[in-house]
């Protein structure tokens, strides 16, 4: 199953270089298809990231992870603002909620977006054991926003420690410990990072009021686990803040806060657990919390004379979701898979906070309230109940030929119901040689916000709102060997009834748009020497035209994702202690940037390892220090009579670390 199936597949810390490809092509994964499959011959498009290769990229935070998965470009800014996006195989949607994110196999993507960076920020991976991703639909598995990929998040049960330091008075600090008896197992995990944020000049502001501004972070994450025989509790924490920093649209810095937190507690027990079957219970319970406050431009300045305006909100999410899945061999040549699963959210919370008497005659009331009535919600008070099953055989044909088959049925009670099909073939005439031909669709359903929202002077939601749904073909050619790998995935997809505002007299959510996207991604892995490795991938669109009714709203596509798009890493070993790791990243212009130039950044890495259990690293972000913009999803105002669709990215950032394992 998705939380225990790795076990057997552990790679060890010691070498703190890219995992080698003759390890990389024998370990298996589940998420595509929720049985240990050789990551070579799974029925989806996958990318698998070990621990050692974590650590050897220097990758510490969830978004700058997604940099390194082929098809997908994240648009984020250090604040991970909520009009940040992340584009995959051409497609950009906001809130990331396209893609399903999954802790140790269980979403934690929230229904009032569908998204993850509303509530859930800086994802920290230091205690991540390893992560897997669907490039494609997984809907016939997952269900809801698994749209166009799925990422799977693994926890680790290691002992370590780490600090570092760097520009921008940033400083991180890292440790997990853990206890284990004869049939039980104790660990604890906490991670912390806090910086002033970079300095910005020149900034964008509607009424002239600043010219400078930052964008300050402060974050932590505490996990913690217990396992006894087959029952396993996990409970995760995370907080986050700002204050000062830069927000589209808004007056002044000086007010704007934001504070978040996550909490996730699972449980899972192992009913069955041998080669030929397995069964497995699993629950969780999620609850965020979001509480903001801003300072706004009020239109009537005579009637804000005691006090500036400032505005925000108070809001929560709950949901809990419990399960069971297995599978059965029933013979050599044939796997059933299945599962079924109820998942239950709904908005505790949603109200707005201000100094003023919003919902009154205006007049002043000295401090913050928050007006937390029932009939002053900015979200309607609704429950979400999602039933779901879902059935998958995976047959081998032949000692060269494997297919496989899904099928997921998901009931809602506030939107149409969802059947999803896939259909995968796989074929190894030879060890070096397999070819995949995949087809599968998946849906985004409208999330809570988009249903429920009342006009709070942000959004009008639409109860009429049906699921944008995905139909994917994918041809993939990979060639492996223990010193090389080339992998090639052409694809096309069809997406229907995209969300987006109606223009007229109340802008108001509706299914307004579809689009067409083909593409090619391009991924290689190339052991030059026992000194030298070569990573990277490309991504070019062939072709992506989107459709919008003549009242619709909503930014294409193909204007806020580059044609083409590429990563590629570059490690040296010197000898047993010296290292180094060299990243170029690069996109291709982007039509709603005011520039609209190619995008070059280089990264740079320093690892030293006095012992096997030991590492100092220096890392270099953004080594030319390059001031260049992020785009954003929506226009954030106007600046020499040109729509404004872009916030500043950091400069260099520099950092030193120790990490210790023991």
């Amino acid at each position: 199953m998705c939380t225990n199936a790795l076990q057997a597949n552990q790679v060890s810390d010691d070498d703190l270089t890219l995992l080698s490809l003759e390890d990389l092509l024998n370990l298996t994964v589940t998420v595509a298809s929720k049985t240990s499959v050789k990551s070579s011959l799974s029925p989806s498009t996958v990318s698998l990231f070990s621990r050692q290769d974590l650590d050897a990229l220097g990758v510490t935070d969830l978004v700058d992870l997604l940099k390194f998965v082929p098809g997908f470009y994240p648009s984020f800014t250090s604040v991970e603002g909520n009009q940040s996006y992340l584009v995959t195989r051409g497609h950009a949607q906001k809130y990331a909620n396209t893609v399903l994110f999954l802790l140790n196999g269980r979403r934690i993507n929230e229904d009032y977006t569908g998204g993850i960076n509303y509530l859930i920020r800086h994802f920290s991976l230091r205690n991540i054991e390893r992560v897997e991703v669907i490039r494609g639909p997984g809907s016939a598995l997952y269900g809801a926003n698994a749209f166009n990929g799925v990422v799977n998040l693994i926890s680790r049960n290691d002992q370590y420690a780490g600090v570092s330091l760097g520009n921008n008075q940033s400083a991180a600090a890292d440790i997990g410990l853990s206890w284990q008896g004869d049939d039980w197992q104790l660990t604890l995990a906490g991670a912390a990072r806090k910086d002033d944020g970079d300095h910005y000049q020149d900034i964008y502001d509607r009424l002239g009021r600043q010219q400078s501004t930052q964008d300050p972070t402060d974050n932590q994450q505490l996990e913690m686990s217990l396992r006894y025989q087959h029952l396993t509790w996990r409970s995760l924490l995370q907080r986050a803040g700002f204050e000062d920093y830069y927000l589209f649209r808004r007056v002044s810095d000086e007010f704007n806060q934001l504070q978040s937190k996550n909490v996730i507690h699972q449980l899972a027990y192992q009913l069955w657990q041998d080669p030929a079957k397995q069964l497995q219970f699993h629950a969780q319970w999620q609850q965020g919390q979001r509480k903001s406050l801003t300072m706004l431009a009020a239109e009537d300045d005579a009637n804000f004379q005691q006090a500036p305006f400032l505005f925000g909100e108070d809001f929560e999410y709950q949901s809990w979701q419990f399960g069971v899945e297995g599978s059965l061999q029933m013979n050599e040549q044939w796997l059933l898979a299945a599962g079924a699963e109820q998942i239950n959210s709904q908005l505790p919370k949603a109200f707005v906070r201000s100094n003023y008497d919003l919902l009154g005659d205006m007049h002043w009331l000295g401090a913050i309230q928050t007006f937390n009535q029932p009939q002053q919600r900015t979200t309607l008070d609704k429950t979400r109940i999602i039933q779901s099953a879902y059935v998958q055989t995976q047959t081998e044909i032949s000692d060269s030929i494997q297919w496989t088959m899904g099928l997921r049925y998901d009931s809602y009670n506030d939107v149409a119901n969802r059947l999803n099909p896939r259909f995968s073939l796989v074929y190894q005439p030879q060890a070096e040689h397999v070819y995949k031909l995949i087809y599968g669709n998946a849906y985004r359903v409208p999330s809570l916000g988009d249903l429920y929202d009342e006009e709070s002077g942000l959004t009008l939601g639409n109860q009429s709102l049906k699921p944008s749904t995905i139909q994917s073909l994918e041809a993939v050619y990979s060639y492996l060997t223990p010193r090389f790998m080339f992998s090639g995935s052409l694809f096309h997809n069809s997406i229907e009834d995209l969300i987006g505002f109606t223009s007229g007299d109340i802008a108001t959510l509706s299914n307004i748009a579809k689009s067409n996207t083909s593409g090619l991604e391009l991924e290689w892995r190339w052991e030059v020497s026992g000194q030298l490795q070569l990573r990277g991938h490309v991504t070019h669109l062939i072709n992506s035209a989107s459709t919008i009714q003549e009242n619709g709203n909503l930014i294409p596509s193909d204007q806020l994702s580059p044609n083409n798009y590429a990563m590629t890493t570059l490690e040296y070993k010197l000898n047993e202690q010296w290292g180094s790791n060299l990243q170029w990243s690069y996109r291709s212009s982007v039509a709603v940037l005011a520039n609209q130039g190619a995008l070059s950044l280089i990264n740079w890495q320093l690892n030293f390892q006095p012992a096997p259990q030991q590492l100092w690293q220096l890392q270099l972000r953004n080594v030319l220090d390059k001031r260049y913009q992020v785009a954003q999803i929506q226009q954030i105002g106007v600046q020499h009579g040109n729509a404004l669709f872009e916030l500043p990215a950091r400069g260099r950032e520099i950092q030193l670390g120790y990490r210790i394992s023991f």
